[in-house]
């Protein structure tokens, strides 16, 4: 269809990580599982990008904070404030460079949750999404509507 746009209209983050410079699993200090997580960041930072060196450049590029500029599309983020997996400084980090730069955003944090949450819940964060997306892409209004239906609101 060239005639059609493939221009990002506007994007749901669900508790992804944001700069990949900073992230890491996180766990008390002085605990078993501390360490655990440090040597489960590093080994994802190695089997994703081939290294876990912090200043290495495929880290930033696989960072989307590096990424933005005043051009994007509308960014709505969901993130756990008990995520211990991406931790929501992560998405505090993205949506701070997001407003920084004038792009049109909405940070989502949800209490007490973590890597992700139950369904109705879910379902609750979709229609949200939705909803956002109407409010800054007009084709998407029919869409919403019929999807709010379906997601039972």
């Amino acid at each position: 269809y060239p005639e059609q746009s493939s221009r990002v209209r506007a994007v749901a983050n669900f508790f992804g990580p944001t700069d990949m410079r900073q992230w890491s699993i996180q766990a008390p200090e002085g605990t078993p599982e501390h360490a655990a997580a440090l040597e489960n960041t590093r080994l994802i930072l190695e089997n994703f990008l081939g290294t876990s060196d912090r200043n290495a450049p495929v880290v930033a590029e696989a960072s989307p904070i590096t990424h933005l500029d005043a051009g994007d599309s509308p960014i709505i983020t969901f993130h756990g404030d008990k995520d211990d997996i991406v931790p929501v400084e992560q998405a505090r980090l993205l949506h701070a460079a997001l407003e920084k730069a004038g792009v049109r955003q909405k940070l989502v944090v949800m209490g007490g949750e973590g890597h992700g949450w139950n369904e109705a819940k879910m379902n609750g964060s979709l229609r949200e999404a939705l909803t956002f997306f109407g409010a800054h892409t007009a084709d998407w209004k029919r869409f919403v509507s019929a999807m709010k239906k379906g997601c039972g609101g």
